[in-house]
């Protein structure tokens, strides 16, 4: 028995007909992704042919700035293509484990304040 399909038989026919809509949109949202990825993989690869075609005419890198952002404009000026790299920062474990103990030390001196700040000469 599967329990995907007894659960469908025990909801309610609105409920299934949602069920429905969700999956057939996340469907075509997929098929969409797909797309959007292999059109970004063209780009790149034809902005990176341009851009080596550039530095082997010019020498050195004659489009990029110091994150890689790119601009490109048609000859007449009426069509843009940029190229815009996110600067992607991770913050791993050891960062929480320092936070932690930052944390840890702001309260020792925040009780010892107080404390301090009770005791009178």
């Amino acid at each position: 028995m599967n329990p995907s399909t007894d659960l469908c038989n025990k909801a309610r026919p609105q409920d299934q007909l949602q069920d429905e809509l969700v999956r057939h949109v996340v469907n075509h949202a997929g098929e969409l992704s797909d797309r959007i990825a292999r059109f970004r993989g063209h780009c790149f690869d034809d902005i990176g042919a341009f851009d080596a075609l550039l530095e082997a005419e010019y020498g050195g890198h004659a489009r990029r700035s110091v994150k890689g952002n790119r601009t490109y404009l048609s000859f007449d000026g009426t069509l843009k293509v940029q190229v815009q790299i996110a600067e992607r920062v991770a913050f791993g474990p050891e960062l929480q484990v320092a936070r932690d103990l930052v944390d840890e030390c702001l309260s020792e001196w925040a009780l010892l304040h107080k404390s301090v700040e009770g005791f009178t000469l």
